[in-house]
């Protein structure tokens, strides 16, 4: 493959491909797999994962108009109404950060991590755990748990922030992108997206429920399963906002 030909992500695999290949090194990290479990790897963890949670934060909106209220109007009044919300902003919009790290809590869109294994045997209270034994996390427990989360069950952006009316630090028991050295590589693009995306929409337009089905709940049509899941179809009416 021709430089000149170089146009996407992919292009540049294959290039570094036939490279390795021409060269006679790194030929065994190249091969025809990872670049397919690569690709997997992009489209999957870096693009669907961040629809899976806007699919979420639009229905959560629909449920809560209280707390879509309060996010609009921070962003009128730090953002305004003619300026697209951009990164620099996110430090000064503490209530729209503390209910998208909501919405990744109630939502645990990725309910189990990714296994580890023991490197050596680890004792856990009365739980003896051999090395090498896989262990695989349950974060919606964690995101659910009584004895750290007021109130778990409802959906309460105060749970992130503080006294002070600001985002607080992460319990240790919020792990929607994992923890440690294993955990996703991409955490600071996707939370940059979604403050991005989440705050230009709510900036904008208004989610609401179809007239004549308010009392039905969104969330229950949302299953809760495993990620990668088939999102179920929901209505909602979104309406501009008019400035």
């Amino acid at each position: 493959m021709e430089s000149d030909n170089i146009s996407d992500f992919y292009s540049m695999l294959l290039k570094a491909q036939e490279d390795a290949k021409r060269e006679g090194e790194n030929v065994d990290k190249l091969t025809d797999d990872h670049i397919l479990q690569t690709l997997m790897d992009i489209f999957f963890a870096g693009t669907q994962t961040t629809v899976d949670t806007l699919y979420w934060a639009f229905a959560l909106m629909s449920e809560n108009p209280g707390i879509q209220k309060k996010v609009q109007a921070e962003l009128d009044s730090v953002v305004g109404r003619d300026c697209v919300p951009t990164i620099e902003d996110r430090g000064t919009l503490p209530y729209t950060e503390a209910t998208l790290y909501e919405v990744m809590r109630y939502s645990t869109i990725g309910p189990i991590a990714m296994p580890h294994s023991t490197m050596c045997d680890t004792k856990i209270c009365d739980y003896i755990i051999p090395k090498g034994a896989a262990v695989v996390i349950n974060i919606h427990s964690m995101h659910f748990d009584p004895q750290e989360w007021d109130d778990p069950d409802s959906f309460k952006p105060e749970h992130f922030l503080d006294e002070a009316n600001t985002v607080r630090q992460h319990p240790p028991s919020f792990m929607p992108f994992g923890a440690g050295r294993r955990s996703c590589l991409g955490e600071a693009v996707a939370k940059a997206d979604l403050f991005l995306i989440f705050s230009w929409f709510l900036q904008n337009y208004t989610f609401s429920k179809v007239p004549g089905k308010e009392s039905e709940s969104l969330i229950n049509l949302i299953p809760k399963t495993v990620v990668g899941r088939l999102l179920t179809p929901y209505e909602i009416v979104i309406s501009e906002r008019r400035k």
